[in-house]
């Protein structure tokens, strides 16, 4: 029998979770910008989007895009801050 044990990298997973995190707010945006109620939306003040279902899920992508790998990115810098100091 083999003893290894399977091991996966922090980098997959992050960038799976990335990846579904991404799909489900394209997702979101679809169903609201379906939403006759809809106003103008603004992305990050640059552009403005009217809404549509496929502008909604451009910006729910784009957002969850900023919001996660900020997050992430703060993720790696605290773990190799967290290293140094060992």
């Amino acid at each position: 029998m083999d003893d290894t044990v399977r091991t996966r990298s922090g980098k997959r997973i992050f960038g799976g979770v990335l990846f579904i995190g991404i799909l489900v707010g394209g997702g979101l945006g679809l169903i609201i910008g379906g939403s006759p109620e809809m106003q103008h939306v603004t992305l990050f003040d640059i552009v403005r989007l009217h809404p549509t279902s496929s502008s909604m899920a451009l910006y729910g992508m784009a957002v969850t895009t900023v919001a996660l790998s900020v997050f992430f990115g703060l993720v790696v810098l605290l773990s190799r801050m967290d290293q140094s100091k060992v």
